[in-house]
């Protein structure tokens, strides 16, 4: 099954597609791929065709999606053994800017079983997307994708893809009692004091700005606190990526 939106009239504007979305199952390869063609869609089921990560209830397909660095003709020696759909993206061979046009698209494979729990889908698509060298952001359970312009390789039957089970989730933080306290947690005390190793300094700083945003922390003194850790990265990176973690702190209280 997938899910699939009956508007086809304004695509391009996402904000649109929070629901309606419909399920199908199609009958066969060939009308899987005519399916999306056509319609705005996504390998994840919700409830009630409402797009959320909460209403998440099933996926069968594990679509990766490829903007650069990777043909067509390599893509398509890549996942020959597997059974598989590639579709071009509408933006596929269009110049972005100064950038040279380049092959963009679509590649579906098919899970070994389905995923319905919501925190093993993201982890096994987390797998795949590192294993193949795919966009990073395409791994939620909210995903959805506008329609291929084109399919260039399809595979009736084939090898599939494993499903990973995702790890225990940690207990919930208390944050209510750091932000009475108005104290900083004891665990992001070492990376204040010692900085972070290289490879992992922009998702730190993303942390620090989501973690002492969620512990009643205001942006101004969460620069301060972030500041006076020994995070080598350039400024820009630093507080690009701090500010991203207090958008996405922000964001949660806002749901």
């Amino acid at each position: 099954m997938i899910s699939i939106h009956p508007n086809v009239s304004d695509l391009g504007k996402g904000r649109r597609y929070a629901e309606g979305f419909q399920t199908v199952l199609p009958e066969s390869t060939p009308a899987l791929a005519a399916l999306i063609t056509r319609h705005a869609w996504s390998p994840c089921v919700w409830l009630d065709g409402r797009r959320a990560k909460q209403n998440f209830q099933e996926a069968r397909f594990c679509v990766l999606d490829f903007d650069d660095g990777l043909s067509l003709a390599q893509a398509e020696r890549m996942f020959a053994d597997c059974w598989h759909i590639i579709g071009t993206t509408k933006s596929h061979q269009l110049a972005k800017g100064s950038e040279a046009p380049v092959d963009r698209f679509r590649v579906v494979l098919r899970f070994s079983e389905t995923i319905r729990n919501a925190d093993d889908f993201p982890y096994t698509m987390s797998y795949w997307i590192n294993r193949f060298g795919a966009d990073e952001s395409c791994k939620d359970a909210a995903r959805f994708y506008w329609p291929c312009r084109e399919i260039h390789s399809m595979a009736l039957d084939g090898d599939t893809v494993d499903v990973y089970t995702a790890p225990p989730r940690p207990p919930a933080k208390n944050y209510s009692a750091y932000r009475a306290a108005g104290a900083i947690p004891a665990y992001l005390h070492p990376v204040l004091r010692k900085g972070a190793p290289e490879g992992e300094r922009n998702s730190t700083c993303f942390r620090l700005g989501a973690e002492l945003t969620r512990c009643g922390f205001d942006a101004d003194r969460v620069h301060q606190i972030v500041a006076k850790s020994p995070i080598d990265l350039p400024n820009d990176e630093k507080w690009r990526a701090v500010d991203n973690g207090i958008k996405a702190a922000m964001a949660e209280g806002d749901k």
